[in-house]
């Protein structure tokens, strides 16, 4: 048996909302979700606007639907800059979704 994972398996990310995100999301502050094998950013953030509605998603994009900059990813402790949809997302990862006002600017 070799230390890969095993294609298929699901994967279960940890999400902590700050500030406005915690707000929209009812006051909820943390909560995991258990997502297809080999999920990226953007299916998460999907899942979670189903979850939520309107109201999450308008925290996270624009009219136009461009990601806003006030609209933080922080993976691991590690703030995302550029295309954060598109990061891939393994078994186990912590996502913080915050605005500057929280964490500065």
């Amino acid at each position: 048996m070799t230390g890969n994972p095993v294609i298929g398996t699901p994967v279960t990310v940890t999400v902590r909302y700050y500030v406005l995100f915690c707000i929209a999301a009812g006051y909820c502050r943390e909560e995991e979700f258990r997502l297809e094998p080999e999920p990226r950013m953007a299916d998460l953030v999907e899942v979670i606007c189903q979850k939520y509605g309107d109201e999450f998603r308008h925290k996270i994009f624009s009219r136009e639907g461009t990601l806003k900059s006030t609209a933080w990813f922080i993976l691991n402790g590690i703030k995302l800059a550029e295309d954060p949809l598109s990061t891939k997302l393994k078994n186990g990862d912590i996502l913080i979704l915050s605005s500057p006002l929280l964490v500065g600017g």
